[in-house]
């Protein structure tokens, strides 16, 4: 990405006249960083900038108006850290084409329990880790992620899915543990209280759509 076109996403200012044009990758640990990066300051941190500049990266997105010590690379000022994380975030989002399932808390706490297919993820509820998550992932990928404000900003058309459905048949198997069929399927002896059955039902109901 270029940095005129990092600035015109994020809403930042540059602060400098850098040597770089654009940066390669995204990180926001610095132990991380390697050359070509853009460092997303998340702790307004000095000793971490100065350890993303140590490992090479060419960027720095910070909240805060900070020293600059290397006039080479571009430092990038912006008024709200998280805002300019959440457009990134969307960028990204419509770039590669994917796709959002919003989850209720007890679906989603589920969902990161159950073996699910590559080509769907559990996305992370911080937004500064999903932003990277997303980095990461192929176009076209399909996210399950938690019902928030945050999520609700990167795409505000998404629908929930039902968050409870009834199985077809509760067998009685114990306070910790749950036997029952949904969809023709026998769901047998799970370690799950029958208080949450409902809500895995919901949530194969949406794997199998």
């Amino acid at each position: 990405m270029r940095i005129e076109s990092l600035i015109r996403i994020t809403g930042g200012v540059l602060l400098n006249i850098p040597s770089v044009d654009s940066i390669n990758d995204i990180k926001i640990s610095p132990n991380k960083i390697q050359r070509e990066n853009l460092f997303i300051d998340v702790n307004t941190d000095e000793k971490e900038r100065n350890e993303a500049l140590n490992n090479g990266a060419y960027a720095i997105l910070t909240s805060s108006i900070p020293h600059i010590t290397d006039e080479e690379i571009a430092w990038i000022s912006v008024e709200n850290l998280n805002q300019a994380i959440i457009k990134l975030t969307r960028y990204y989002t419509t770039d590669k084409n994917f796709k959002f399932i919003p989850l209720s808390l007890v679906q989603y706490k589920l969902a990161k329990c159950i073996q699910i297919e590559t080509k769907a993820k559990v996305l992370s509820i911080q937004p500064k880790d999903a932003l990277i998550e997303i980095l990461k992932a192929e176009h076209n990928q399909l996210f399950f992620v938690i019902n928030s404000d945050f999520i609700a900003k990167i795409d505000p058309s998404l629908t929930p899915v039902k968050t409870k459905i009834e199985a077809t048949k509760t067998l009685e198997s114990g306070i910790f543990h749950s036997s029952f069929v949904f969809n023709d399927k026998f769901i047998n002896n799970i370690k799950l209280s029958p208080f949450f059955i409902p809500y895995l039902c919901s949530l194969i109901d949406c794997f199998d759509s």
